[in-house]
């Protein structure tokens, strides 16, 4: 099976990049859009690499080139990736091509944790098997193999997971500390793993409340559970070096993503208004998408199946990670999405059932033709996310 897997993400992988050379090569280029975004090379002309390094790519690439300043629009994406480009880039002497290089390796290596990690949970090989195909159909897993930082979240997320359900505590906290540098969302982790360790000791108290405080504060891996904080502290004062602000990523986030604010989750009137009435509707613009809003009803659903199917773990996971729009803004849920992935996993294993397995290559092939339209039209510069 991991032989299978393995030649299967090579081909989906190559798929992606041949996609976008050949819609650029045989379709118009929206260079109204392309000049209107953020630039990393001023005055650069349009050409088959413009195709590759659309949207976010451009910002990971100037930062892995220039570093963080204080008072840039780039000081809203995290290091973890801009530095794996860097250290890729000493080798090949070329930014787009090193950006390239490190968000395949680390999603070709996330794509393998999460089958293992989906195998350990559901402990069935080909649930598992399906649950990676759902993954890799899923219209917006394109990003992995572009410079977009899914790359690095699912490697160290699903990693984590692997490690923390396998009982191998210390690897678990090595991944768990670099998740708060990947993505402003990665802080969040610290729920799902709080969860699974109090009632891993809750269920080795077996439920005695004072058995359960011996052994919460007694248990060396317990203090495992700083090891997100440390992550995100560190974070911190990177940040404070580099731009004079702790947390200038955040700021920087409110400024430039409308309607984007950490106080917004205490507001859910204003969270209600989003979804349901903004200014105007498009089928997939930029802050007012349908498409959007309806990968997140379809997402409020699964949270039901999830809760009923998987453990509580996986659903706070779920909980936390796809509940983005509480602060605001739909801008790119299609995407954000995406590391949702107990989703995944319980659709893997609900298409394992003997009724519902008639439905999973339908399913599978209309999630591929939506994709496929997606990568073209996001490598040309139309929105997708």
């Amino acid at each position: 099976m991991i032989k299978k897997l393995f030649f299967l993400v090579l081909f989906l992988k190559l798929t992606v990049l041949l996609l976008i050379f050949l819609g650029f090569n045989l379709l118009p280029f929206n260079s109204n859009t392309y000049s209107q975004n953020f630039l990393y090379s001023k005055g650069e002309k349009i050409s088959l690499a413009s195709a590759y390094e659309t949207w976010d790519a451009q910002h990971y690439l100037f930062l892995s080139q220039q570093g963080y300043k204080p008072n840039n629009q780039s000081d809203r994406f995290f290091p973890a990736l801009p530095f794996g480009i860097a250290v890729v880039n000493k080798f090949v002497n070329n930014p787009l091509i090193a950006g390239l290089i490190t968000s395949n390796i680390f999603s070709f290596l996330g794509i393998f944790y999460f089958f293992l990690f989906c195998r350990l949970l559901l402990k069935d090989e080909k649930q598992a098997f399906k649950s990676v195909l759902l993954l890799l159909a899923f219209p917006t897993a394109f990003f992995m193999s572009l410079v977009y930082s899914e790359s690095v979240l699912i490697f160290l997320t699903s990693a984590f997971f692997y490690y923390l359900y396998s009982k191998k505590y210390f690897w678990a906290t090595i991944f768990v500390f670099f998740i708060p540098l990947a993505r402003p969302v990665g802080i969040l982790i610290v729920f799902p793993y709080y969860v699974y360790w109090l009632l891993d000791i809750w269920q080795r108290s077996k439920k005695d409340i004072a058995t359960f405080l011996v052994k919460f504060f007694k248990t060396k891996e317990t203090y495992y559970l700083l090891s997100p904080l440390l992550g995100f502290a560190l974070y911190g004062l990177f940040m404070q070096i580099t731009t004079g602000s702790f947390m200038e990523g955040f700021k920087t986030q409110g400024v430039v993503v409308s309607g984007w604010n950490i106080s917004n989750i205490f507001d859910p009137i204003y969270f209600l208004v989003s979804l349901f009435s903004p200014s105007s509707f498009a089928i997939h613009g930029f802050t007012n998408s349908i498409v959007d809003r309806v990968f997140f009803l379809l997402y409020c659903v699964s949270l039901v199946i999830i809760y009923k199917r998987l453990d509580k773990t996986m659903f706070v996971y779920a909980l936390m990670i796809g509940m983005v729009p509480l602060f605001g803004s739909f801008m790119s849920y299609t995407r954000y999405v995406l590391m949702v992935f107990p989703i995944f996993i319980v659709m893997g294993k609900i298409f394992a059932k003997k009724r519902y397995d008639l439905f999973f290559y339908p399913t599978l092939f209309f999630l591929l033709m939506l994709q496929t339209l997606f990568i073209i039209m996001h490598s040309l510069n139309y929105w997708v996310a």
